[in-house]
């Protein structure tokens, strides 16, 4: 399917995509958990293409899609880099804790008002849904860059015929030092 034969419309995630989806403004779209468990559970929406699952994603486009990432200007993190080795740190420790435990586990340790309808199953099955979506490590994905780049060339035509040197994207930099770091004890 080409951009031009179909409408973008932002609608967020939770009850506007919901509620976007229920009343016709959207036919379809892209959204994430628990919006999406909320949707199928229902019976109200069903799944395409599985892009919470890693798979599934490199399947679709040809690569991992890194959409969840600590986006900063390359000045902020050029002159904050203490602050910004703490924030990747403190997602790297979260990451491998994730990997390490359960989604009942994960599940339990957010807020009430992160589970939707108070549906603590739903939630379980949302986060069991997208457990590959999300690293082991933190890293970006090889792929990641190129896919993401074939993926906004399509959508921004001033892009197309462009150079753009992937490597100065993005940096492991940051998440390479916070794996050497000992990981600090849970509390509770």
């Amino acid at each position: 399917m080409k951009a031009s034969q179909f409408t973008r419309l932002p609608v967020g995630a939770g009850q506007t995509f919901i509620a976007a989806l229920q009343h016709g403004q959207i036919d379809g779209g892209i959204t994430s958990q628990p919006t999406i468990q909320t949707l199928v559970s229902a019976g109200q929406a069903k799944v395409l293409i599985d892009l919470q699952n890693l798979a599934e994603t490199q399947k679709a486009f040809g690569g991992a899609w890194p959409s969840t990432c600590v986006y900063m200007r390359s000045d902020y993190v050029s002159t904050h880099k203490d602050g910004v080795q703490k924030l990747v740190t403190a997602i790297v420790w979260t990451l491998k804790w994730m990997n390490s435990h359960t989604s009942a586990q994960v599940a339990a340790r957010l807020p009430a008002t992160y589970v939707p309808s108070n549906n603590m199953d739903l939630y379980v099955k949302a986060w069991d849904a997208s457990k590959t979506f999300y690293s082991t490590t933190g890293l970006m994905p090889k792929t990641g860059p190129k896919t993401m780049l074939r993926f906004l060339t399509a959508f921004t035509p001033d892009l197309a015929g462009k150079h753009i040197d992937l490597a100065k994207t993005y940096t492991n930099a940051f998440v390479l030092k916070a794996q050497k770091l000992k990981l600090p004890k849970p509390k509770g």
